[in-house]
Order: C-alpha cells, then sequence, then structure tokens
C-alpha cells in the first residue's frame, strides 16, 4: 500500500472510526456499502495502475 496526499476521503476516515466504535445506524448501512463498492472500484483501478503497460 502506499501512501497518497489524498487517498482516504475524510467521510471514510470517519466511518471507519464510528464503526470501530460500535455506533453504526441502520440508514449508514446503505451508503456503507456503496463506500465497500468504491474502495472495492479504487483498489482494482490501483491495481490496474500498477500493472506494466496500462498508463
Amino acid at each position: 500500500m502506499f501512501r497518497g496526499k489524498s487517498e482516504t476521503p475524510q467521510s471514510l476516515v470517519e466511518q471507519e472510526v464510528r464503526l470501530r466504535s460500535g455506533e453504526s445506524p441502520l440508514e449508514q448501512n446503505s451508503s456503507f456499502k456503496s463506500q465497500q463498492d468504491t474502495i472495492r472500484f479504487f483498489k482494482k483501478v490501483k491495481r490496474d495502475m500498477t500493472l506494466p503497460g496500462r498508463r
């Protein structure tokens, strides 16, 4: 994992903190699910960017 200046959006950080502290309101579940999809997407993009010949 590399660290970029804007690697983690603030909302994701807050979400993570909220999850770890145990407060996860039901209305957050849908947004959390979409954030998981976003994380998965960015991981895929990052992996594609690290592959040779994919610039």
